[in-house]
């Protein structure tokens, strides 16, 4: 009950801001970058080896997805475990927020999961490994270098598809926390 409670404060808290700033997508993938930066230090150090063995497992099945809709499911599985085994609960809780928001806004500011997922996903498997083997390795500094350039290189990809998206304007963050807060409910 504490960690549910914990974490819809923290979603009432980050969708205030997002309601009342003008938020944009590429904003909330610059902050994940700092907050993974430092999941992954701290999971280098506090995370069991079981935690480790669960990761790993995890982003070896999310290697094999094919369907769009499996592959956002796995991706967030396994950024969420990675912010899970920094073993801060401020840390985890922002991370999977807003990686969840992430995912809902995504749908329509770049064209939609089915378009574009498998595409960027796919090339930022190498950096998910890189991220992998780093934790595993216990290299924090590796840990670091691999969580910012894997979070970098999703703002480049998911900003390329933003701007080549001859669709209609998706309706932004603040719907989608609206969206996100009404699943919630």
């Amino acid at each position: 009950y504490v960690t549910a409670a914990t974490d819809k404060m923290m979603a009432t808290a980050a969708g205030a801001l997002i309601e009342l700033e003008d938020v944009q997508l590429l904003d909330v993938l610059e902050i994940l970058e700092a907050l993974y930066v430092k999941a992954a230090a701290l999971a280098c150090v506090h995370a069991s080896e079981e935690e480790l063995s669960t990761i790993l497992q995890t982003l070896d099945a999310l290697e094999r997805e094919d369907g769009a809709d499996k592959l956002g499911v796995s991706l967030r599985k396994f950024l969420g475990l990675v912010a899970d085994a920094s073993h801060n609960v401020l840390v985890a809780t922002l991370c999977k927020f807003l990686n969840d928001l992430l995912m809902r806004v995504a749908q329509n500011e770049i064209g939609g999961v089915t378009a574009n997922w498998p595409r960027i996903a796919g090339r930022l498997g190498e950096d998910r490994r890189d991220l992998m083997n780093a934790l595993l390795a216990r290299d924090v500094e590796g840990a670091m270098a691999a969580a910012a350039a894997y979070h970098r290189h999703t703002r480049s990809l998911v900003k390329d598809a933003m701007d080549a998206y001859q669709g209609p304007p998706g309706d932004g963050l603040r719907d989608a926390f609206k969206r996100l807060r009404q699943t919630e409910s």
